[in-house]
């Protein structure tokens, strides 16, 4: 599958689809991928979607190695801006919304971890003392974590037996 977009800084690195869904991500080495899917979607007001079926518009922003993601959902419009540091190896998202000042609007994002190129025995907790979700499996740890505190998290059994896994709610 083609990927449109790439973001990397020679050790971390993340591939993503046309629709702003992460397909590949690579740590420490560009040779092992870390991950199946990592989603986003939007709940506001009780209506749900994922990003991949708001037909977002995606690329990069000009003169950087930064990509962007526009999109509207049920008249609120979003902007997505991502970046990996060139230092450390930090992947960032900054969320930006217009007109949901009157609404119950929500943020779901779901990585579907297979650390190693493996799904079997990745480990996710929640971490009180630094307000994050951490997906681990051997030497290999991922941290996720917001400006925002966790409104609701959800850590569960996948690609078990028809279980679908869980995802995390801002």
């Amino acid at each position: 599958m083609t990927r449109y977009l790439i973001l990397g800084n020679g050790s971390l690195t993340a591939l993503y689809d046309n629709n702003f869904v992460i397909r590949e991500l690579y740590w420490p080495l560009t040779t092992s991928n870390n991950l199946d899917k990592g989603r986003f979607g939007i709940w506001i007001n009780g209506n749900f979607s994922w990003i991949e079926q708001l037909n977002p518009k995606t690329g990069y922003l000009d003169d950087t190695l930064a990509v962007y993601s526009a999109f509207s959902f049920k008249n609120v419009s979003f902007y997505l801006e991502d970046v990996i540091d060139m230092a450390y190896d930090i992947w960032i998202r900054k969320v930006s919304l217009k007109g949901g000042e009157d609404k119950d609007v929500r943020v779901f994002v779901a990585f579907d971890f297979h650390i190693g190129g493996i799904p079997d025995g990745d480990t996710a907790l929640f971490d009180p003392y630094s307000d994050s979700i951490i997906q681990y499996k051997g030497s290999r740890w991922f941290l996720l974590s917001s400006s925002i505190p966790f409104y609701q998290y959800a850590t569960g059994t996948k690609e078990y037996k028809g279980y679908l896994g869980t995802w995390i709610i801002l």
